[in-house]
């Protein structure tokens, strides 16, 4: 593969992760009819965060899990695109202002301090870019890196979910803890395949691309002689 070149297909790895990232929101809403609100705040005007169980009376403010998502989603595509393909280290300013952007976006919405809000999602950030940077693609687990990188990824979700309950001072139950979980994993996989997919073109595109070059190569030196 050749690296540190841009090349416009490479943006697929940041399409594709949205794309996917939607279809797991098509598919969380259609088998959840009646997709519910889990409060994860005492204050006055308490934080949402939208998941699979419901709760007696809704409130109006929320940060939903398929928001989340479209915002890993985002991330991970700038992550592998930055990392992997242009293997350059300025990814870590994205890491570092992409959730700012996100938490002043909805820090309203959550009714958490500005600084409560980005510290755990700084973390989130920071652990799912070192996920795909080193684990997704890591040619040793390269056959069964969506399996794996799926079920991290909804543990880190699901932990960072917990962190903002603790920080809001709102219970936390068993229950809780396992319905994030699993709708994480319907999300996220989702989100992993389609990095994948656009992996797929994109190195079925560079070697396409190698071989033609290789080709003029050949026949510019037989002109040559």
């Amino acid at each position: 593969m050749v690296k540190g070149k841009f090349k416009p297909v490479l943006l697929l790895v940041i399409l594709f992760p949205l794309l996917g990232a939607f279809l797991g929101y098509l598919l969380t809403t259609t088998t959840q009819n009646n997709p519910s609100q889990v409060v994860s705040s005492t204050t006055e005007e308490p934080v949402m965060v939208k998941g699979p169980y419901p709760v007696a009376e809704p409130l109006n403010k929320e940060l939903t899990l398929i928001e989340l998502t479209f915002y890993l989603a985002i991330l991970c595509g700038i992550v592998a695109l930055v990392y992997h393909y242009l293997s350059s280290s300025i990814a870590w300013i994205a890491i570092v202002l992409l959730p700012l952007i996100f938490c002043i976006l909805y820090q309203q919405r959550t009714g958490m301090l500005l600084t409560l809000f980005y510290l755990p999602t700084l973390a989130l950030s920071v652990l799912i870019a070192l996920m795909i940077k080193f684990l997704f693609f890591n040619k040793k687990v390269l056959h069964f890196r969506l399996i794996l990188c799926t079920l991290l990824g909804a543990g880190i979700i699901t932990s960072y979910l917990y962190s903002l309950y603790l920080l809001t001072s709102t219970p936390f139950t068993k229950s809780d803890g396992l319905s994030f979980f699993w709708t994480s994993i319907i999300l996220f996989v989702f989100v992993l395949f389609g990095i994948s997919l656009a992996d797929m073109f994109i190195v079925r595109y560079q070697t396409r691309w190698i071989k033609a070059e290789q080709k003029e190569i050949e026949e510019s030196k037989n002109q040559d002689d």
